[in-house]
């Protein structure tokens, strides 16, 4: 049977001494050791979240300012292309104008050679109709 004695009273007090000296060496330690992880861990965990929320509204500021420079790049390539029609068109007209001055002063220089060579064809002309009778029919057409 048990007996309550003076060694049980001894091994008793042994207990708390050392639950006293464990408690202060070893547990005290190690719990602070696991709150300061803790702590840690829930302020990288905070980090975290304001890092992908940063992320995230950066990458919503960079998707607005690609929208807005897509539609300025579009804007600009309509202006340039609205600037080059209307230069095409401006130079199609200058063109037109030059070969319609052009074709003028042609068929006035043609009108004028026309002049100065129909009387000189027409006399060449009866010449001509003369040897060419001459030579089909062998004669003279008058005699």
């Amino acid at each position: 049977m048990v007996s309550i004695n003076a060694t049980l009273v001894l091994q008793v007090v042994h207990l708390l001494v050392l639950v006293f000296i464990l408690n202060r060496l070893m547990f005290r330690p190690i719990l602070k050791l696991i709150n300061e992880r803790d702590s840690f861990l829930e302020k990288s965990k905070l980090d975290m979240t304001n890092v992908e929320s940063e992320a995230e509204r950066l990458r919503r500021v960079f998707l607005a300012q690609e929208g807005d420079a897509r539609k300025k790049a579009l804007r600009q390539g309509m202006d340039i292309k609205s600037a080059a029609l209307n230069e095409v068109e401006k130079l199609t007209d200058e063109s037109a104008k030059s070969a319609s001055s052009i074709r003028a002063e042609a068929e006035e220089i043609a009108k004028k050679q026309v002049e100065t060579t129909k009387p000189l064809l027409g006399g060449q002309a009866k010449i001509l109709a003369e040897e060419i009778v001459i030579k089909l029919l062998g004669r003279r057409l008058g005699a």
